[in-house]
């Protein structure tokens, strides 16, 4: 499988993991945080792999815009980064909540956003 089409694939995989970040919102609790999906012989964190299918599907969202990212698809990736953060937080997991942001708004610098609206 080549590097493109994981690219193409990458917003089934961040809606698969956006799905499951609100599913972990309505499971129970353990021990008073909701961050485990229990799969009765293994347990996933789905934060986790938002770590992964965040910066595939911001790299989906801007493979066509080599030169410069525009105005509107700036603020088109800090609104997904915003609501992956926010799926975080309510769980709660800090340190993967921060680290959804700043991984997010490291790619916005990479991908040449326009610097007034990270700023």
């Amino acid at each position: 499988m080549d590097d493109v089409t994981i690219v193409n694939r990458a917003p089934l995989c961040f809606y698969a993991v956006l799905l499951l970040l609100v599913l972990v919102l309505f499971l129970p609790a353990t021990k008073g945080v909701n961050r485990w999906i229990d799969l009765r012989y293994f347990s996933i964190q789905p934060s986790e792999l938002m770590k992964f299918s965040l910066p595939l599907y911001l790299t989906y969202l801007n493979k066509n815009h080599a030169v410069k990212t525009s105005f509107w698809r700036c603020m088109l990736c800090i609104l997904i980064i915003l609501i992956a953060f926010s799926l975080i937080i309510i769980q709660p997991d800090l340190g993967t909540a921060v680290f959804i942001l700043f991984e997010g708004l490291f790619f916005l610098l990479v991908a040449r956003a326009n610097k007034r609206v990270l700023i």
